[in-house]
């Protein structure tokens, strides 16, 4: 068996009940992009927008600065094939700061823009601020902004009721392409995918991590046009690549199948490639069945266990 796959279907439970709390997080918190004037605006940041540079073996970020949605992001959210990939993506839990309601805490963050008619001189552009949730990839570096929260917010009681709450990936997405709300990767992934030390993760590209010698066959429903494929409960197998948040645990996968089927762990080549890429890779796939399935990372699974038996 496949090292991922044992993986994958212990995880499956899990993942199933986190898609399910994250949706019901969702409904609470969606007020937040409508009424504005719900969340708590506990300080300021400024983006800095390095690039995360193309590396040899992967394609870091957007290679021209800042991370940036999907070219056809309209046309992506309104077609079938964005209801699988969500579907999809939401089985991955990121983490935000939320108040006592469950509502996540917005921050003020200021980004610069070019006027328009002007060319890209730094002396045309003028700053946007926006009130918007800050999404965290590594559950170790929200709570480390749920500490700084809890310290700079003057009121003690809001302070010590604010809490961390799991939100869906894919929904996250679609709110980030929207400007109403910022992802932000591991700055650690962000530097082992190619950007320099000290770079600053906001503003960055979430970084993915795959080998292609690992990919293996998914079962899914056969959507194929034949009379036996309309059978009911009628599946096929397709070949789906894991697409991992964390470096470590891409090379622990290599590191298993090695030990299973042979060979060295160094002829396989682990790749980066971004969030965004994967998502339009995926959208742009004739099959609506995603080729990729993404490997939440065993730090968010072990907070989830832990949140819901707390």
């Amino acid at each position: 068996t496949n090292p991922i796959q044992k993986m994958t279907t212990l995880l499956s439970t899990i993942l199933s009940t986190i898609s399910l709390l994250c949706l019901l997080l969702l409904s609470e918190t969606s007020a937040l992009v409508t009424q504005p004037s719900l969340p708590t605006t506990i300080s300021s940041r400024s983006s800095s927008c390095c690039c995360l540079h193309q590396t040899a073996n992967g394609d870091g970020a957007n290679g021209d600065g800042a991370d940036k949605p999907p070219a056809t992001s309209v046309e992506l959210f309104e077609s079938e094939s964005w209801k699988i990939i969500k579907k999809d993506l939401d089985q991955v839990p990121i983490f935000c700061v939320a108040n006592k309601e469950g509502k996540p805490v917005a921050y003020s963050i200021t980004v610069k823009k070019t006027k328009e008619g002007s060319d890209t001189d730094k002396e045309d552009e003028e700053p946007i601020t926006f009130q918007v949730p800050f999404f965290y990839t590594d559950v170790e570096d929200a709570k480390t902004e749920l500490k700084k929260a809890k310290e700079t917010t003057a009121n003690k009681d809001v302070a010590d009721e604010m809490d961390l709450i799991p939100f869906p990936l894919g929904s996250a997405f679609q709110m980030w392409s929207k400007d109403q709300a910022v992802i932000v990767p591991s700055g650690k992934a962000v530097q082992q995918a190619g950007a320099p030390p000290g770079t600053n993760p906001i503003g960055q590209s979430v970084p993915l991590f795959a080998c292609m010698e690992i990919m293996q066959e998914m079962e899914v429903p056969d959507d194929t046009d034949t009379a036996d494929s309309k059978e009911e409960g009628k599946t096929k197998m397709v070949p789906v690549l894991p697409l991992f948040m964390v470096l470590e645990e891409c090379n622990a996968a290599v590191d298993q199948a090695v030990e299973m089927d042979g060979g060295k762990a160094d002829q396989f080549e682990v790749v980066s490639l971004s969030l965004t890429r994967a998502v339009e890779q995926l959208a742009s796939q004739a099959s609506g069945f995603p080729g990729f399935q993404l490997i939440p990372p065993q730090a968010s699974i072990e907070y989830i266990n832990n949140y819901l038996s707390s």
